[in-house]
């Protein structure tokens, strides 16, 4: 992986507060066993949360790895998007994964440890808006979907 693009992972990882920008919750980036222990769960099952760069525009469509176009996935989510016959924008994919976790038909092995309220918190503060903006950049419309 490039160094930019490790660079842009990276910040957009603390930028997103270490959560997921479709299903915001936790992810690891670097240490999967701390990431484990936290959470009770196995390294095996810590695999699905591990940070990847999203490309909100994919290379295949000539999205570069610049930081405007790069966000901060969980495994899991990032696999799941492209593995769709045509891949939903990252606003619907957004959508597509809040009402999928709201129906209990998500990434369930963390969704048991984290209770309603703590759900209700992490919609609240999405990442993702309606307007397609990413709120934690310091230029409004540094990151523009569709």
């Amino acid at each position: 992986m490039p160094t930019t693009l490790i660079k842009s992972r990276l910040k957009a990882f603390n930028l997103q507060q270490g959560r997921c920008i479709y299903c915001e919750l936790p992810m690891w980036s670097d240490d999967p066993e701390s990431f484990a222990k936290k959470y009770k769960i196995t390294t095996k099952q810590a695999k699905p949360f591990q940070c990847t760069a999203e490309h909100l525009e994919a290379k295949q469509d000539g999205g570069k790895d610049h930081e405007s176009n790069i966000v901060a996935a969980c495994h899991y989510c990032n696999q799941k998007r492209h593995q769709c016959k045509s891949p939903k924008d990252p606003v619907s994919y957004k959508h597509y994964v809040t009402n999928r976790l709201e129906k209990g038909k998500w990434n369930l092995c963390m969704m048991y440890r984290h209770s309603k309220r703590s759900r209700k918190i992490a919609i609240s503060q999405s990442v993702l808006t309606s307007t397609g903006m990413h709120p934690f950049t310091s230029t409004p419309d540094r990151v523009r979907f569709g």
